[in-house]
């Protein structure tokens, strides 16, 4: 089995659980349906938050090991990856269980995604400078991948803040529903 962080290990096989055993199975009973996976998710709500303010932890000290040996250590810098992974989820999982918490026939897809705007921005950015990594051209090689890879950083900053800025708009909009949209 890999290494998994916190919340993969911990949090997501148990919000399964009761999504497929409380919520979604056929014979559940009312008391075990509307109850008990509401408690359950109220529960897993600053659950979430913890493990991934955990991970996020653990990955800032693993970091400072992978900085000083500039990435050379495959295994740290993976370590690294997957507790750092968890900060984009620090708000998000716990949102999600609120919701489900309030409504747990609510529908979210739990796929750790980047956000609307970025992942369309970023994509194309990392197959140009790629595309320009590979090139036989040095201009191509060296200058533009590199100067690809820097507006990419610029490019993450400027379109994390949209969908942060869009997330708002669209959870607003959520709660006030009770998650039925």
């Amino acid at each position: 089995m890999p290494y998994q962080n916190l919340t993969i290990a911990t949090i997501d096989p148990f919000a399964h659980y009761i999504n497929s055993d409380f919520v979604e199975a056929e014979n559940t009973n009312f008391l075990k349906r509307e109850v008990l996976s509401r408690g359950a998710y109220v529960v897993l709500v600053p659950s979430s938050f913890i493990t991934c303010a955990l991970d996020t932890l653990i990955g800032l000290g693993t970091s400072l090991v992978s900085f000083s040996s500039c990435g050379t250590h495959l295994n740290t810098f993976r370590v690294t990856h997957n507790h750092l992974i968890s900060s984009k989820q620090l708000l998000v999982d716990p949102y999600i269980f609120l919701l489900l918490a309030i409504n747990p026939k609510s529908e979210f897809s739990f796929k750790r995604e980047d956000g609307l705007v970025h992942h369309r921005i970023s994509q194309s950015l990392k197959l140009s400078a790629l595309e320009f990594r590979k090139s036989d051209n040095f201009l191509k090689k060296e200058v533009a991948s590199r100067l690809t890879y820097a507006l990419l950083a610029l490019a993450s900053l400027v379109t994390r803040a949209v969908d942060g800025a869009m997330g708002i708009l669209v959870g607003t909009f959520s709660i006030t529903t009770c998650g039925a949209f």
